[in-house]
């Protein structure tokens, strides 16, 4: 074997057996997800139990508080965490009355009271790419609403613009972003104490296939008498969320990708870096030495020759 060959030969078993630790790595990674998973589900589970359980034993019962304590309390259903899922949820009241659902939407307050708007109808595909080019620029970990333009006509507000930071904390360095909804005339802004949601902005196919089996599941859906449980499927990541507290239902369903969330978690990441540095290490001892042992074996066969060479020169040479 020539010595081209034999490191050829190491680097494709290193290869190999570097493909197999990270298809360990990989199925490792996706257990992980898995576990997280799981412990969303759960912790999802008990927040919107809570969240419902709070709201009918108030006298008055505000549905947009509900909204935004569900929205900012249940983790597999917060846009700000959606990179790997897809979720569309809804809360009933017992006559399967819609109170609100998973959308774009913002909440502010006045006079002393929450009030929603939802945005859903004015999200257009490029609005959602500038918030989406805004928020992978921006320095800060969520994006929040500083001001809220709206008209308000015969008792209807419309918005009208919203602006955007990326700090928890104003200042004169933060980035913002002012997004315009309609051309109406501004009546009213808001400062105080805003927070939005925005659903879907990348236009993902998958949320459209998650709102259908919403839809499908809301047609049999019996409010007077519902005995189902929520449930999740570890293998393929489907999870539906089923919770009746007093006489509202909270009906939601989420598709986590767990190969993409097993791909990009910091867990894969740090194990393929650390297997990539052991190969590339041992790897490298591995030619060395084997380019030393083909080294020592050339130069051993050749003075073997040598040696027969001069053995056969003796023998055939004239006796003085």
């Amino acid at each position: 074997m020539t010595k081209k060959k034999l490191l050829a030969l190491i680097l494709a078993v290193s290869f190999i057996f570097f493909s197999g630790a990270s298809f360990l790595n990989f199925s490792a990674a996706k257990e992980y997800a898995r576990m997280e998973c799981r412990t969303m589900y759960h912790s999802s589970i008990a927040n919107v139990r809570d969240e419902l359980l709070t709201f009918t034993q108030r006298e008055e019962k505000d549905v947009e508080e509900l909204q935004e304590s569900l929205r900012n309390s249940s983790v597999l259903f917060n846009s700000f965490l959606d990179e790997n899922r897809t979720y569309a949820y809804v809360v009933a009241d017992k006559e399967g009355n819609i109170v609100y659902e998973s959308e774009s939407g913002v909440w502010f307050w006045k006079d002393r009271d929450t009030q929603y708007l939802s945005l859903e109808k004015y999200m257009t595909s490029e609005i959602k790419k500038e918030i989406l080019d805004f928020r992978k620029k921006s320095e800060g970990d969520h994006l929040l609403a500083s001001n809220l333009c709206v008209n308000l006509t015969d008792g209807v507000y419309t918005p009208v613009s919203v602006e955007i930071t990326d700090n928890h904390f104003s200042s004169d360095n933060d980035e913002s972003l002012t997004v315009k909804f309609t051309d109406k005339e501004v009546t009213h802004t808001f400062y105080e104490y805003l927070t939005f949601e925005f659903y879907n902005l990348e236009d993902d196919p998958e949320y459209d296939e998650t709102k259908e089996k919403l839809e499908q599941e809301l047609k049999n859906y019996d409010y007077s008498c519902n005995a189902r449980l929520s449930l999740i499927d570890t293998q393929g990541g489907d999870i539906q969320v089923i919770e009746t507290v007093g006489d509202y239902h909270f009906i939601g369903f989420v598709k986590y990708n767990l190969t993409r969330a097993a791909l990009t978690s910091g867990f894969f990441g740090d194990r393929m870096l650390e297997t990539a540095i052991a190969f590339v290490v041992l790897t490298a001892i591995a030619l060395g030495i084997a380019t030393v042992v083909f080294n020592k074996s050339v130069s051993a066969e050749k003075k073997e020759k040598e040696e027969l060479l001069t053995e056969e020169e003796k023998q055939e040479s004239p006796e003085d």
